[in-house]
């Protein structure tokens, strides 16, 4: 007697909140669509006439997430709906819209009440995850993967992805893992040569962000150099780095994306997470647009290493108005249809044994930027891992190091002057 009391009120509810739903509905021009349902199921309506019948204990969760994006008319169809919007909307995955990667089907129903359906989906992410898998774009690698959930009373109560999920999460953050840096140690001034320029520096400020500023003291009219520091952020060594490229004739912006400073990978790590990647790009054209308004430059480029490469990257795919751009074995995209707005040289430092920006991810870049008939540099350095130009890591490899500023030397000649 009690157990039938508690269903009918249940039944009861669950009807008069689809009837307030429904007049929620209407009163904002949602039409209704006609529909029978059988037995004690519910008519549910969203926006754009989609109508499902449901079980009564399934109305409100549907709603809430607001599942369906077609006319459904069974709880397993609406499962899968409610699949891909897990998909689709949780940041752990990236989606980023690859809707044609995505085929999720159910291959086991539980019995139970309500039912309990077992999806299997495949989808695409662009980048793997990363860190403490946030929202936040910080690597771009197109990756598949294998998901299984059991979707019941249209919740998703249990996912489980592949085991290649965390390898690659892992394999992504163990590029960075390097040991901490000793910030008392400059070993730049051997191998990275100086030019003839005696070198002027400053802090200033560019839209509300603070870089550090290296130029000729000489007057004239120099290129001018976007500089991007590694995941430490702009440290003692970024900025010796900026004096010496500074000392060959360029006025050089080392910016900070950051806004603090890590000497150890926990606290890197952190400020990667937490970075944002719209602000650092609009930070990276602001820091462009300043020495083109305070230095009258007469050609742009950008540099940066290790995590500072990909955003260099990223600001040659964000500014149509840059001539040069270095990337020392920083993260790449291989999309034609993104690296297609480039229309300059492109100059890449890699190393042999990077187990995050493997050899065939240069190849595959490399392809792309030919087939777009974008001029380009790629050095792939044999024998040395990830972070081998920077000296103050176990990783420095001073001969390759020497080699690849030569080189880089001589690209920013030939591009901006």
């Amino acid at each position: 007697m009690i157990a039938n009391f508690f269903l009918i009120t249940i039944l009861v509810f669950s009807f008069v909140f689809a009837n307030s739903f429904f007049e929620d509905a209407e009163a904002q021009g949602v039409t209704r669509t006609d529909i029978d349902c059988k037995d004690e199921h519910v008519k549910v309506t969203k926006y754009n006439d989609n109508v499902a019948c449901v079980k009564p204990t399934s109305v409100y969760p549907l709603i809430q997430r607001g599942w369906a994006s077609v006319t459904k008319t069974d709880t397993g169809a609406i499962s899968l709906d409610v699949a891909s919007y897990f998909i689709k909307t949780n940041p752990t995955f990236s989606f980023d819209g690859m809707e044609e990667t995505l085929d999720a089907k159910i291959i086991a129903v539980r019995e139970s009440f309500p039912e309990q359906y077992v999806i299997e989906a495949e989808f695409s992410t662009l980048h793997g995850g990363y860190g403490d898998r946030t929202d936040k774009m910080v690597t771009q690698a197109i990756t598949p993967h294998t998901l299984e959930m059991v979707v019941s009373n249209g919740n998703v109560v249990s996912a489980i992805i592949d085991e290649e999920w965390d390898e690659i999460n892992q394999k992504l953050w163990k590029i960075h893992d390097l040991p901490d840096v000793d910030s008392t140690v400059t070993q730049n001034s051997n191998v990275f040569l100086e030019g003839d320029y005696s070198v002027t520096t400053n802090l200033v400020d560019y839209d509300g962000s603070t870089g550090f500023l290296a130029r000729p003291s000489d007057s004239g009219s120099f290129p001018g150099i976007v500089m991007i520091h590694e995941w430490w952020g702009l440290n003692e060594n970024i900025q010796e780095m900026a004096k010496k490229l500074a000392s060959h004739g360029y006025v050089v912006l080392a910016v900070d994306l950051f806004g603090d400073v890590a000497t150890t990978s926990d606290q890197a790590r952190q400020l990667v997470t937490s970075f944002d990647q719209q602000e650092g790009v609009s930070n990276m054209n602001s820091a462009a647009n300043y020495l083109n308004e305070n230095y009258n430059v007469e050609s742009l480029g950008s540099i940066g290493w290790c995590y500072g490469g990909g955003q260099s990257l990223n600001l040659a795919l964000n500014n149509d108005e840059m001539d040069a751009t270095v990337i020392y074995y920083g993260q790449l995209v291989s999309d034609q249809d993104q690296l297609s707005s480039i229309n300059w040289p492109v100059l890449g430092i890699f190393a042999e044994l990077d187990q995050g920006i493997t050899a065939d991810s240069v190849s595959a870049f490399e392809s792309s930027l030919n087939e777009l008939g974008i001029e380009n540099e790629i050095h792939i350095y044999p024998g040395v891992d990830h972070a081998f130009a920077n000296p103050t890591g176990e990783r420095y490899a001073p001969i390759e190091s020497e080699d690849a500023w030569k080189k880089t030397l001589e690209f920013l000649n030939n591009n901006l002057k």
